[in-house]
């Protein structure tokens, strides 16, 4: 039969093209092969590009046989008219993934959208600019100032808080709920 893979080589990247569970394990295979040599990728990081859509509902795109999605992980999908969408991995199971897509699911199919899987999660710009200014939920700014510079862009997750490690309430709480 016909090959539905390939390799294309961009200036940053290298993509591997798979179509179903064989396709993968071809570009798999080449994938491993061009990161140990590391002089084809131009010491890049190849990613595997998926065209494996089984389904869209609503904001929600679902993924089949991925290999090794992660929570909350960033997604290009690229639609078959060349757009470029991002969306964020809310549910694994095993090889599916449910990704969020931000700019909306409309002209997203089964045929033409292919999706590549970044490695990153969601960062946020910050700057001591942005003190005093108003931004939308993506966080541009909605309030007819200049762009922001950003000095680093941090995680949106936050860091977690450790129950151990918080201090311990030693005065009554008010909620101001009654109990007996």
């Amino acid at each position: 039969g016909r090959r539905r893979w390939g390799v294309q080589a961009r200036r940053d990247s290298v993509v591997c093209v798979a179509m179903d569970v064989t396709d993968m394990m071809a570009a798999a295979t080449i994938q491993a092969s061009m990161a140990k040599s590391g002089e084809s990728t131009g010491g890049c990081e190849p990613h595997l590009e998926y065209r494996t859509v089984s389904g869209v509902s609503g904001p929600l795109v679902v993924l089949d046989r991925v290999k090794n999605p992660k929570f909350a992980e960033i997604v290009n999908l690229k639609l078959g008219d060349g757009t470029i969408r991002r969306g964020q991995v809310l549910e694994v199971d095993g090889e599916k993934a449910v990704v969020q897509v931000f700019e909306g699911t409309s002209g997203i199919d089964n045929k033409h959208t292919s999706c590549t899987f970044t490695g990153e999660i969601l960062k946020t710009p910050v700057s001591r600019d942005m003190l005093g200014r108003i931004f939308n939920g993506s966080g541009k700014p909605i309030d007819d100032g200049p762009e922001v510079l950003a000095e680093a862009f941090l995680d949106i997750q936050g860091m977690p808080i450790n129950p151990s490690e918080r201090t311990y309430p030693e005065e009554m709480i008010q909620t101001g709920i009654s109990t007996i």
